[in-house]
């Protein structure tokens, strides 16, 4: 195996790892293939392709310390960048993601306390 596919391999593993139970499986639903040819790519009998590995580094991207630990500026900047892949503009993709965080921050939070956060980072 070449250079570039042992670390592509390695990264798959630490992808898998993220998940403590059944890594292969849960890395196979994320990235929506099979588990069998998860399988394939980590003993090298297929090539990794591009797209698939370029989805795998933004996962490891997201959760450099696994799964319990979340750079959300990372997170951010991946969605970011996924968003305008789709079509959106860079000022229409920020807005979506303030949108829904700021949802999830009035249904965790509440109304009045999200308001007093905003106005604090201001």
């Amino acid at each position: 195996m070449s250079d570039e596919t042992n670390d592509a391999v390695a990264a798959m593993r630490r992808a898998a790892e993220l998940w403590p139970q059944n890594g292969n499986t849960r890395l196979s639903e994320y990235l929506g293939v099979s588990s069998s040819r998860v399988r394939e790519w980590l003993r090298g009998a297929r090539p990794i392709p591009g797209g698939v590995q370029q989805e795998v580094n933004d996962l490891l991207a997201q959760f450099p310390n696994g799964f319990h630990q979340v750079d959300p500026h990372a997170t951010i900047r991946i969605l970011h960048e996924a968003l305008q892949a789709g079509g959106y503009t860079s000022g229409e993709a920020a807005a979506a993601i303030f949108g829904v965080a700021h949802a999830l921050a009035v249904r965790v939070n509440g109304r009045d306390e999200t308001l007093q956060a905003l106005n604090e980072i201001r």
